[in-house]
């Protein structure tokens, strides 16, 4: 079943399945990073290379590819209200 971004957060800690286009793609030593978008939002992926065989194919990936990714949604850690 198809997810929005925008429904994201209700589905944290589920597995979902996403539809989106790729906006950048950064491929460091033992993670890729990802900034895709819907039509509803944008989501940052993080994919693990040692966790995932599939990380050469989504090193292939180029602006503006469209494509389908499953996984586990995970709230991003929000850092503290500085205060001065």
């Amino acid at each position: 079943m198809r997810t929005l971004v925008e429904d994201l957060k209700h589905h944290v800690g589920e597995v979902v399945t996403l539809y989106l286009t790729l906006d950048v793609l950064r491929d460091q030593k033992n993670l890729q990073f990802l900034l895709a978008h819907d039509v509803t939002g944008k989501i940052q992926l993080v994919v693990d290379k040692s966790s995932v065989a599939e990380h050469p194919q989504v090193g292939q990936l180029l602006v503006g590819s469209t494509f389908a990714t499953t996984g586990r949604i995970v709230a991003a850690a929000r850092s503290e209200e500085r205060r001065v």
